[in-house]
């Protein structure tokens, strides 16, 4: 969301695409997810998020076959005194550089007045090396503890992890991912049921 400082308390749903499509992660079967060892590990680290960043709570996810839905809460504000500590851990950094921030779909109403905002939008998930990139998008989307770090470093630990599986050395994810900011609590329910019956979903088999 474009100026929406991305460290801000909020519910956050986040869609993160693999490169290829098809059964990455592996397959649905009854309406049920059967993880192969791919999924198994982007399923691994989704759980681990909280314990490396102490800020968010993980309220839902689920791993598909070439995608990856979470439902994060950012519930205080980050630790910023010790900025590169949980990225080092989690992460090996080596991803696609790229800035991204457009709408994938927009409808803002005023959540001053208490009315929902519904905003998807497409970012980057990898700090920005194009110098002439305007600040801001720096400032919102890359802050010490943000949700674009928060997801760098899911997928980069993923990406390390599998690379080391045989055979799956080309493993990528999309440079991208999609997020909504959720300020009702409706629609928070609502994305929360989404992402448990995702498996159910026949649009996604």
């Amino acid at each position: 969301m474009p100026n929406w400082d991305y460290t801000k308390k909020a519910y956050y749903s986040i869609t993160i695409n693999t490169k290829k499509k098809g059964n990455i992660f592996g397959e649905i079967l009854n309406g049920t997810m059967i993880l192969n060892a791919l999924g198994k590990i982007a399923d691994e680290y989704a759980i681990e998020i909280p314990k490396h960043f102490s800020h968010v709570k993980l309220h839902e996810y689920i791993v598909m076959p070439n995608h990856v839905h979470l439902l994060l809460e950012i519930f205080k504000k980050p630790d910023v005194k010790k900025p590169l500590q949980n990225i080092k851990k989690f992460s090996n950094g080596k991803t696609q550089h790229c800035c991204v921030s457009r709408s994938k779909k927009l409808y803002i109403e005023n959540f001053d007045r208490g009315m929902t905002s519904n905003i998807e939008t497409e970012h980057c998930s990898v700090p920005p090396l194009n110098e002439n990139i305007a600040s801001s998008t720096i400032k919102y989307h890359h802050k010490v503890g943000s949700i674009s770090v928060i997801v760098r470093s899911y997928k980069s630990i993923c990406t390390r992890e599998i690379h080391k599986l045989n055979g799956q050395k080309y493993f990528k994810w999309q440079s991208s991912f999609y997020d909504q900011v959720i300020f009702d609590e409706q629609y928070f329910q609502n994305t929360l049921l989404y992402i448990r019956n995702n498996p159910k979903n026949p649009s996604q088999k």
